[in-house]
């Protein structure tokens, strides 16, 4: 019962997404072949991101792949396979980003692939594989296509995000992600609980003071918030949650057995570091308020065992931020 429930929640998100995306990609007023082709690469990404979050299927694949380096490997190539032909249908196929798409699929696939499946606690490969994801998208090495083109999501965060669950999940065989759509009400209690505490006792007070953010003084137009938020919710929160909670801090705490909220600690700051916008101009607000926030993000995670909380926690935080504050 528990399963189908599961598996009910993520096949209506992904119709939900892929009925909101048609209705944007109508909306960007582009070519019908570029539509089509974008919706259908759309719903064939983010498909796999979100059935990923179901445990039984995680399973499954686990049994599958059996840490075959040919069958990780194959998998790459198949999305690199996906990639090149969006690209061709929309005109913009060139070989050195097919190849740049290659390079950064196959490399954390061979790091990982170094370890021991179930291995404990954060390892040399982990962090090498960590940064081989992360490295190329926040030094925009990593320059794919977007989807829709020009107006869209870049499809190499969307493949970051499927192929670094993939790999920590399935390849790495991590366990005590929580990668989970299936959320009882305490879980909620708790994120909605993080949020306020955060907002009313730590964001509020310095960024205003601050000047960092000042409050909107007109309210923005309906269908903008609704991108926003969903926008917020699938690529931003999770993906960021994912990352920090369920892989680096998952890892982190298994390595530092009994210090529980050194782990928090080191990565909330390391999230707090990643905000800093630019290393000649740092913003040390910013990354004062990301570091705060990411030990709340942390903490509903410590407290669920489910990323998927602290994503709405983070969700809830930044779309406060975006709906009632300007920085």
């Amino acid at each position: 019962m528990g399963v189908n429930r599961e598996s009910g929640i993520v096949v209506l998100l992904i119709v939900l997404l892929t009925a909101w995306f048609s209705m944007y990609t109508f909306q960007a007023g582009q070519a019908l072949q570029s539509r089509i082709a974008g919706i259908a690469a759309f719903v064939f990404f983010v498909s796999i991101y979100l059935l990923l979050g179901i445990p039984r299927l995680v399973e499954k694949l686990r049994e599958k792949i059996d840490f075959s380096r040919v069958k990780v490997l194959g998998l790459a190539l198949g999305l690199v396979g996906v990639y090149a032909l969006y690209a061709l249908l929309v005109d913009r196929f060139r070989w050195t980003e097919v190849a740049a798409c290659a390079l950064y699929l196959f490399v954390p696939a061979i790091l990982l692939l170094g370890t021991r499946p179930g291995e404990e606690g954060l390892a040399l490969p982990d962090v090498l594989a960590l940064l081989a994801l992360c490295l190329p998208l926040a030094l925009d090495w990593l320059q794919l296509e977007k989807v829709p083109v020009e107006q869209g999501q870049e499809v190499g965060k969307i493949l970051g995000v499927i192929w670094g669950v993939f790999l920590f999940l399935v390849v790495r065989r991590l366990e005590g992600v929580g990668y989970t759509f299936q959320l009882s009400r305490e879980d909620v209690r708790q994120a909605g609980l993080h949020f306020a505490l955060f907002a009313v006792f730590f964001a509020i007070p310095i960024a205003v003071p601050t000047h960092f953010a000042a409050s909107t003084q007109t309210m923005k137009p309906v269908a903008e918030v609704v991108a926003s938020l969903i926008i917020i919710a699938f690529f931003i929160a999770l993906p960021e949650e994912l990352l920090f909670r369920g892989i680096f801090h998952n890892l982190l705490s298994k390595r530092l057995k009994g210090k529980p909220h050194t782990a928090l600690a080191i990565s909330a700051l390391l999230f707090g570091l990643s905000h800093l916008r630019s290393l000649h101009h740092p913003d040390w607000v910013y990354m004062i308020l990301a570091t705060l926030a990411g030990g709340f993000y942390g903490l509903t995670y410590m407290r669920t065992g489910k990323v998927t909380a602290a994503a709405i926690t983070h969700w809830l935080v930044d779309s406060y931020w975006r709906i009632f504050f300007q920085s």
